[in-house]
């Protein structure tokens, strides 16, 4: 087996180092398109982050004010309890006297 000359081996470092500069272009390549591709949803990330924040802003005010609304609803009820309970107890009381009177009259004519 002859050994390889001088230029043999020049001629292989060289193809080599050409080949391997060729795999660091197509990878740099390949960085560049994911650092593009990754500024891209984040800005696409960055704009939805936006629109739910609006979104939950109004949501939150829409909640403030159905519970402010519930608590002046319950005011009322207990306002309206308070003012008018007794007289419908005693509409009620009223009512069972006439039907009891009633079904005594009923059980009387049997």
């Amino acid at each position: 087996m002859n050994d390889p000359t001088r230029e043999e081996i020049n001629a292989v470092i060289k193809a080599s180092e050409a080949g391997t500069v060729t795999k660091i272009a197509r990878l740099e390549g390949k960085i560049d398109t994911l650092a593009a591709m990754l500024v891209g949803r984040l800005d696409a990330l960055r704009d939805d982050i936006r629109k739910s924040d609006k979104y939950n802003h109004t949501t939150r005010w829409m909640l403030f004010a159905t519970f402010l609304a519930g608590i002046f609803a319950i005011a009322a009820l207990i306002v309206g309890m308070a003012t008018d309970g007794d007289a419908l107890f005693g509409r009620g009381m009223n009512v069972r006297d006439v039907v009891q009177s009633v079904i005594k009259e009923q059980q009387k004519m049997l």
